[in-house]
């Protein structure tokens, strides 16, 4: 689950970062999203990723044997997480690139702490 956790974070995350560099990344001839199909849809793409991997952060205490105390972290994190997401997808600028690519790290080590310390505690060494 963890490793499907960062499959799903990973573009959402590096798009964002990518709308913010579209321009040196069209310079370069680098292929990624933005630059190839607009901010725009760059931002789309970014909404749904993020709402994958929102869902797989709440759903992983439902379907598994990790403490649902996890959600008290996971719920509002992933909240602005789509928050800033909708945010960009409303108005694809770098400011607001910048501020999800930012906050993204935020919420992937918010979740991994809380399904790390949160479900059961760390390992006695």
């Amino acid at each position: 689950m963890i490793a499907l956790l960062g499959f799903l974070w990973t573009p959402g995350h590096f798009w964002a970062l990518a709308i913010y560099r579209d321009r040196d990344y069209r310079i370069a001839h680098i292929p990624m999203l933005p630059a190839r199909a607009g901010r725009h849809a760059a931002a789309q793409a970014i909404y749904a990723w993020n709402v994958a991997t929102v869902g797989l952060t709440i759903l992983i205490p439902l379907l598994t044997a990790i403490d649902r105390l996890t959600l008290v972290v996971t719920i509002p994190a992933g909240l602005l997480l789509l928050h800033l997401s909708r945010n960009l997808l409303l108005s694809p600028s770098d400011d607001r690139a910048v501020r999800l690519f930012s906050f993204s790290i935020v919420y992937l080590m918010s979740v991994l702490f809380a399904l790390l310390v949160l479900a059961g505690g760390l390992p006695a060494w």
